[in-house]
C-alpha cells in the first residue's frame, strides 16, 4: 500500500538508522526490572516502569524508521510496515498463548476457563488492553489470581501505536504537501500535538479514570510522541562534546532508576509520574545518538555500559522474556499455592530459558523468513490463520467452561462465583434528601435496626435479614464497597481520597437520625491498612493508621448514641491472599492445601481488627459478634464447611456461610435491640 508523501526539504540531519547496541542493551534495562517485580522481589517497587522504556524505544525506533522511508523515496510502503510489525510480534505472541492456553487448562479452575478464553481472543487480536480497562482490572492488585495474559495489555497498546502512527505521519505529509510547507515542521507540530493532547488526557485520566488511563492507547500516546519527536529533532546528532553525552546518559540512567526504586503501585500512574521513565530513556537514547558529522566515536559512561554482552544478550531477548515471564510466574505460583519471592524468581529464570527457545525457534525464524519478508499478503495471510486458530481455541475453550461449571461437584463453587458483586443497596431513596438504603426483614415492624459499613456489611444482609424476620425486626441497610462507615480518611485501590465515600457517610448519618433505629450494626472490612491517610492526604505508618482507625469508631460510635441506638459490630473475618473458591476447584486443590495458617489468613487485617477491638472494648459495644473463631482454629483457618466454601472470594463470606449463622444472628439481633451485650 505505498503512498506518496511530498520530498522533505533538508533542514533537520537525517540520521542513518543502524543496529543501536545502547538501545538494545536498553531494552534489557527495561525487562529485568518489570520481571523482578512481578515475581514480588523487595526493592523493585516501580519496576513496571520498565514497560514505559519499552513505549519510549518502540516510539523512537518506528518513527525513525517511517521518517528515514519518507527522506529516501517520498513515500510510506504501509502494508510491507505492518506485515513488517507482524512478523516480529505475531508468531511469538501466538504461541505463548496456545501454550500458557493449554498449561491454564490443567492448573487454573473451571471456573476460570471463561474469563481465560476471552482474554486469549482479547490478545490475539491486540485489544486485552481494552478488555482489562473495561474490567477495570487492578495491574497491581496482589495474589494468586491475576489472568495469566494481563502483560499482553502492552501488545495492544504497542500494536495499536503501529496501527495509527503510520497514518498520522501520512496526515502529515499530506498536508504538508497541500500547503506547500516545510514537511519536517508539520511533523514536528503532529507529533507535539499529540504529545501536549494524550499528556493532558493522562494526567486527567489518571484521577478520573485510572483504569482507562493505565490501559488504554489515548493517555500512553504521549510517550510515543514525545519518541517521535525526538527522532523527528535528533538532537543527538548534533552533541559533539563527549563529556555531555556522558552526564546525558547518567542523568537519563538515574531518571530510569529513580523510576524503578521510588515508584511504587501507590503512586498515581501513568500521569505526571510516567515522566520520569520516559525523560531517563529520551536522555539515553540522546546521549547514544551517533554524531552527525560522521566522526566515529568510542561509547563512554552508561552507554559503553549498555553495550556490555550480558545486556545485549537479553536485550535481544527481551520480547520473548515478556511474553513468558508472566504467564510462568503465575501458574507456578498458583499450582504451589505460594507468593514467595523465591518461587517468584525461580520461575522467572525458568522462564528466561523458555524465552531464549523461542527467540531462537520463533521469533527469529519468523522475522526472517525470506518468502514472508517477500510478500506482505502472505504475512497477512499467516498471522490472520494463527489468529484464527487461537480464536478457534479460545471458543473450545469457553464450550468447555460451560459444560465443566454445569456439573453437580461445581454447583456450590459456582453459586459462590455468580453472587460475587451482585449485592447492592440502593432500592429505596429518602424523599426529601436523597439518600439510597434498601429495607428488609420485616418490613411492617415497629422496631428498626440499621446495618451500615462497607462490602463486608453487604456480605451479611441476606443472612441478618432472614434473621430480622424471625424476630420481627425491620432491616434497614445503607453500605458502600470500599467504603468504611466511620469517618476516617482512606484512599482506594488506585491512591485517591474518594469523594464520594465521604459524601455517602454523611448521608449514613443522616439516614440514622432520620430513621430513629434501635440499634445499628457497623461491619467494616479491617484490610485498608496502607490506605488509611491524615488529614492532609499523607501517609501513616501502621500505628498511626491503627490510632486513626480506633478514633474514628469511636466518634461513630458517638454519633450512633446520639440518637439514642444501640452500638452493635460485627467482627471481620479473615483474608486470604489467594482465591480459595479458585483453589478447592484447580487440579492441586483440597480442603486441607486451600487453608492457610491462621498467621497468613490474618496478615492484611490484624492490625486494624486489633484496634477495632480494643475501641469495641473500651467503649463497651456490645454485642459484638466473633467471625474469626468461626472461621478458624490456633493454627489455620478452614475453607469449607460440608460441601460450600465459606468465603466467596478472597475477603467475603459466602451467603451459604452466612446462611448457617442464622441462630446467632437472631440472638444478636434481639440481644442489639434490647441493648444487652
Amino acid at each position: 500500500m505505498p503512498t506518496d508523501a511530498p520530498r522533505p526539504a533538508p533542514a533537520a540531519p537525517v540520521v542513518k538508522l543502524h543496529f543501536r547496541a545502547d538501545i538494545n542493551g536498553l531494552r534489557a534495562l527495561a525487562i529485568v526490572p518489570v520481571v523482578l517485580f512481578h515475581a514480588g522481589l523487595p526493592g523493585f517497587s516501580g519496576g513496571f516502569t520498565g514497560v514505559d522504556v519499552f513505549f519510549v524505544i518502540s516510539g523512537y525506533l518506528i518513527t525513525s524508521n517511517l521518517l528515514r522511508e519518507v527522506d529516501r523515496t517520498g513515500r510510506l510502503r504501509l502494508g510491507a510496515f505492518w506485515a513488517a510489525r507482524l512478523r516480529r510480534l505475531g508468531p511469538a505472541l501466538a504461541v505463548m498463548i496456545v501454550v500458557t492456553v493449554l498449561a491454564s487448562l490443567v492448573v487454573l479452575s473451571p471456573l476460570e476457563w471463561a474469563a481465560l478464553a476471552q482474554q486469549a481472543a482479547a490478545a490475539a487480536l491486540y485489544v486485552s488492553n481494552v478488555l482489562f480497562a473495561a474490567q477495570s482490572s487492578n495491574y497491581f492488585a496482589e495474589g494468586l489470581d491475576q489472568s495469566v495474559l494481563l502483560h499482553t495489555w502492552t501488545l495492544g497498546v504497542e500494536e495499536q501505536f503501529y496501527l495509527l502512527w503510520p497514518l498520522l505521519i501520512l496526515g502529515a505529509c499530506r498536508l504538508a504537501r497541500s500547503r506547500r510547507g516545510g514537511l519536517r515542521r508539520t511533523l514536528v507540530a503532529a507529533f507535539a500535538i499529540t504529545l501536549l493532547a494524550s499528556f493532558a488526557l493522562s494526567v486527567w485520566q489518571t484521577d478520573a479514570h485510572p483504569a482507562w488511563a493505565f490501559y488504554l492507547l489515548p493517555s500512553r500516546a504521549w510517550e510515543f510522541a514525545a519518541a517521535g519527536l525526538l527522532a523527528a529533532i535528533p538532537l543527538g546528532a548534533r552533541i559533539r562534546r563527549r563529556r555531555s553525552r556522558v552526564l546525558l546518559a547518567a542523568a537519563g540512567l538515574a531518571l530510569v532508576l529513580a523510576g524503578v526504586f521510588l515508584l511504587s503501585d501507590a503512586t498515581p500512574f501513568p500521569g505526571v509520574a510516567a515522566v520520569v521513565p520516559v525523560l531517563g530513556t529520551l536522555l539515553l537514547i540522546v546521549a547514544g545518538t551517533p554524531r552527525g558529522d560522521a566522526v566515529p566515536e568510542r561509547p563512554a559512561g552508561v552507554t559503553r555500559l549498555l553495550g556490555t554482552a550480558g545486556l545485549q544478550w537479553i536485550g535481544s531477548r527481551s520480547y520473548s522474556w515478556y511474553l513468558w515471564h508472566w504467564p510462568v510466574i503465575i501458574l507456578v505460583m498458583a499450582a504451589l499455592r505460594t507468593q514467595s519471592p523465591v518461587v517468584g524468581s525461580i520461575a522467572a529464570l525458568v522462564s528466561l530459558g523458555i524465552a531464549a527457545l523461542s527467540y531462537r525457534y520463533v521469533e527469529q525464524k519468523a522475522r526472517v523468513n525470506a518468502r514472508l519478508v517477500r510478500s506482505a499478503p502472505l504475512t497477512f495471510g499467516v498471522m490472520g490463520t494463527s489468529v484464527a486458530l487461537v480464536l478457534l481455541l479460545s471458543g473450545g475453550v469457553s464450550a468447555g467452561a460451560g459444560i465443566a461449571t454445569a456439573s453437580e461437584a461445581l454447583a456450590p463453587y459456582q453459586a459462590a462465583v455468580a453472587a460475587r458483586g451482585q449485592a447492592t443497596c440502593s432500592e429505596r431513596t429518602t424523599a426529601d434528601s436523597g439518600i439510597h438504603y434498601c429495607v428488609a426483614g420485616d418490613e411492617t415492624a415497629e422496631r428498626t435496626v440499621m446495618l451500615v459499613g462497607d462490602s463486608h456489611a453487604g456480605m451479611w444482609q441476606e443472612a441478618l435479614s432472614t434473621a430480622a424476620q424471625a424476630e420481627g425486626y425491620r432491616l434497614v441497610a445503607r453500605w458502600l464497597s470500599a467504603c468504611p462507615a466511620i469517618p476516617v480518611a482512606v484512599v482506594n485501590a488506585e491512591g485517591v481520597n474518594d469523594a464520594e465515600c465521604t459524601q455517602f457517610r454523611a448521608g449514613t448519618v443522616r439516614l440514622i437520625g432520620e430513621e430513629r433505629p434501635a440499634a445499628v450494626l457497623i461491619v467494616n472490612a479491617n484490610s485498608y491498612l496502607g490506605r488509611v491517610i491524615g488529614d492532609t492526604g499523607g501517609a501513616l505508618s501502621p500505628a498511626a493508621q491503627g490510632e486513626r482507625w480506633a478514633a474514628a469508631y469511636a466518634q461513630f460510635v458517638s454519633q450512633v448514641r446520639g440518637f439514642g441506638a444501640v452500638a452493635a459490630s460485627i467482627e471481620d473475618n479473615p483474608q486470604f491472599s489467594f482465591d480459595p473458591v479458585m483453589c478447592l476447584t484447580r487440579v492441586f486443590g483440597s480442603a486441607a492445601a486451600c487453608s492457610p495458617p491462621l498467621e497468613s489468613a490474618l496478615a492484611t487485617t490484624e492490625a486494624l481488627r486489633r484496634a477495632e477491638a480494643a475501641a469495641v472494648e473500651a467503649l463497651h459495644v456490645a454485642p459484638r459478634l466473633l467471625t474469626v473463631e468461626r472461621m478458624c482454629d490456633g493454627r489455620s483457618c478452614r475453607v469449607l464447611v460440608g460441601r460450600d466454601p465459606i468465603l466467596a472470594d478472597q475477603g467475603h463470606l459466602s451467603a451459604a456461610f452466612t446462611a448457617l449463622q442464622a441462630p446467632d444472628l437472631r440472638r444478636f439481633l434481639s440481644q442489639a435491640v434490647a441493648g444487652r451485650g
